[in-house]
């Protein structure tokens, strides 16, 4: 059973909104009470007085056997050791929950299993793609993607990656050329297949065609999202789907490509160079018609090789070139992205929730500087870091 504890004078954003300060109870792993003056009892209390205290950070795009400073694992072991690792830094940055958006599935089902520190994870496996498409563009030793063709291959892709226990599934829609890779056929059978088996659909779409296609077959949450116009975003909103909009990643890449961290052949770079920068390009527009429309949005990073995997504040700050204010950036990391990856025990201060908390230094609502380094991380009611005085 874990600690009861009492996160004493902190200023709260509960998920959806800044509250001013307050104190959340924990109990049982699960938050018990919330507001001003809260009694404590025999629960040992943390001083949160000059910091946020919020729901876990929840990043909806995550590669985390594949992302990391180095090029990409040379093995199924090497693999493992980056997914470890990988979740231990997220965990300790605050991301108590992940979407695993494309990565081996034996590796991450086997990191989930080990219990080691790390976040919650909800796993796609492998990226569902035509012959040559998008996830296979890179031969890596331990692929992220697997290769189908025609409506009964995508299905029975679906069929074996959720029987061999992926939560969701992932497709990509068009490469770095924009061209579609998928027919309209094939990506309904997807799509069909899982929410048969109640599963949810994350489609890649980084071009304007790709998000029509996507939002017309019904999938769960278009990644990217580069090219959105206004017409499709108000059907986004209308069928509540999700935008994971990736925005830093594109900055990024547009820097690694510049340089030698890249791992494409010669003769593609010139080709990612000019599709990132209509990426970027694109992304403007597009984060405008969301928020004009009312889409839900997810925070997620999607870091490859070459990128660390801990960016939720590269990504909020993205965000906010866009627009987005510090309580809309707030709400796509936690109660976003809880609603993209159909978690509703979680995203919230409000009592029931599962406690996964944390705090950040100063006043996030006016500068969100903080959120690079927690002070506090709770998962499911343990104090997984702290640096807080307790009593």
């Amino acid at each position: 059973m874990t600690e009861r504890l009492l996160l004493r004078g902190g200023r709260l954003f509960d998920g959806m909104e800044f509250r001013g300060v307050g104190d959340v109870l924990v109990e049982d792993g699960l938050i018990s009470r919330i507001g001003a003056h809260v009694r404590e009892g025999d629960a040992r209390v943390l001083d949160c007085s000059g910091a946020t205290v919020m729901p876990g950070l929840v990043d909806a795009h995550v590669h985390l056997a594949w992302a990391g400073l180095e090029p990409p694992p040379s093995s199924t072991a090497e693999s493992t050791a980056r997914a470890l690792r990988n979740a231990r830094e997220l965990v300790l940055a605050g991301v108590t929950t992940i979407r695993d958006t494309g990565g081996p599935l034996d590796v991450l089902r086997a990191v989930r299993r080990g219990g080691s520190l790390g976040p919650d994870m909800r796993l796609s496996g492998e990226i569902l793609c035509a012959p040559g498409g998008h996830g296979t563009e890179i031969p890596l030793a331990v692929p992220i993607a697997r290769e189908c063709c025609g409506a009964s291959e995508f299905a029975t892709a679906v069929q074996e990656l959720l029987h061999g226990g992926a939560d969701l599934v992932k497709v990509s829609l068009n490469g770095a050329d924009g061209t579609l890779q998928l027919t309209d056929g094939e990506l309904s059978s997807v799509v069909g297949t899982a929410h048969a088996a109640g599963a949810r659909v994350a489609a890649h779409a980084s071009v304007a065609a790709a998000v029509v296609q996507a939002v017309a077959q019904g999938v769960d949450t278009v990644e990217h999202g580069n090219g959105l116009d206004a017409a499709t975003a108000a059907v986004m909103a209308d069928a509540g789907l999700t935008l994971v909009p990736t925005v830093a990643i594109f900055e990024e890449i547009r820097e690694q490509l510049s340089d030698s961290r890249h791992s494409l052949p010669e003769d593609l770079v010139a080709q990612h160079r000019c599709a990132v920068e209509h990426r970027l390009i694109d992304h403007r527009g597009a984060l405008a018609a969301a928020r004009a429309a009312g889409v839900r949005v997810a925070l997620g990073t999607d870091r490859v090789p070459g990128g660390n995997v801990v960016a939720v504040h590269a990504e909020a700050t993205a965000l906010q070139r866009h627009g987005f204010s510090t309580a809309e950036v707030l709400r796509a990391a936690t109660t976003g992205s809880c609603a993209a990856l159909g978690l509703a025990d979680r995203g919230a201060l409000a009592p029931g929730y599962r406690a996964d908390v944390v705090a950040f230094p100063g006043d996030l609502e006016t500068d969100l500087t903080g959120l690079a380094a927690p002070r506090l991380v709770v998962q499911a009611g343990d104090v997984l870091a702290s640096d807080l005085t307790s009593s």
